[in-house]
């Protein structure tokens, strides 16, 4: 029974992102957006669980990735079409936003075949970037202007980028022992605190950009001062 409950949790996962998609088309941003969090804890969720009971499977990796596409790739794509829909000059560019979709299952498919990223990720991973896009979402859609054109394009464009490149970004994994790692993930959760506590659901604008450039901060500090950061 056992090696059954990280499937479970992974299957809550999907469930949150489909009724997350359901809200999104219902025009109930907020409401999605909580949604896509409670996926977020069910990822979190079933790897940790799967550590924990030490039970891992193919059928429960392939399960979590294809949940990941719907939580973490659909569920933003329908938030941010329905939020940048009144801002297109034309009406092809209202589609942009399900590329998420293609950008987040190239990610994930690169992700279950790269044996290179059980410490840190190579890449933004795909929470990360849902939860830029449904604050962005819930952002735009409290201003809603032609204006946004631009910067939604090249939001997009750089959050795409950034998934499938291979980029370092540090994750919270095996982090005992390394005392750098532990002072930028400190300095991510700090960050977060006093963004949810001052933007509550917009935060996710601010908390992923600074965990990108906290990750690429801690790159660069590695590269000019090498060597092992691990304290004994």
């Amino acid at each position: 029974m056992n090696r059954h409950i990280p499937n479970i949790i992974t299957a809550a996962n999907l469930f949150s992102g489909c009724v997350a998609v359901v809200f999104a088309f219902e025009q109930k941003l907020d409401l999605a957006l909580y949604l896509v969090l409670l996926a977020a804890i069910f990822d979190f969720l079933d790897g940790f669980v799967a550590r924990l009971l030490d039970a891992y499977s193919d059928v429960g990796k392939q399960l979590d990735s294809l949940a990941d596409v719907i939580s973490f790739g659909f569920a933003p794509s329908a938030m941010l079409y329905i939020a940048a829909k009144p801002i297109w000059s034309y009406y092809w560019l209202s589609f942009l936003p399900f590329l998420i979709v293609v950008f987040s299952a190239v990610r994930l498919a690169k992700f279950n075949v790269d044996s290179r990223q059980n410490v840190d990720f190579l890449g933004l991973p795909t929470p990360a970037n849902a939860i830029f896009f449904i604050s962005f979402s819930n952002l735009l859609a409290q201003n809603q202007s032609s204006l946004f054109q631009l910067p939604v394009i090249s939001l997009i464009s750089v959050f795409f980028m950034l998934m499938v490149i291979e980029t370092p970004l540090f994750s919270f994994k095996k982090i005992s022992g390394d005392s750098r790692k532990i002072v930028f993930i400190s300095l991510l959760i700090l960050g977060a605190v006093v963004s949810i506590w001052w933007l509550k659901i917009l935060a996710g604008v601010v908390i992923i950009p600074l965990y990108i450039l906290l990750s690429f901060a801690l790159q660069t500090l590695n590269r000019k001062i090498p060597g092992n950061n691990r304290t004994n």
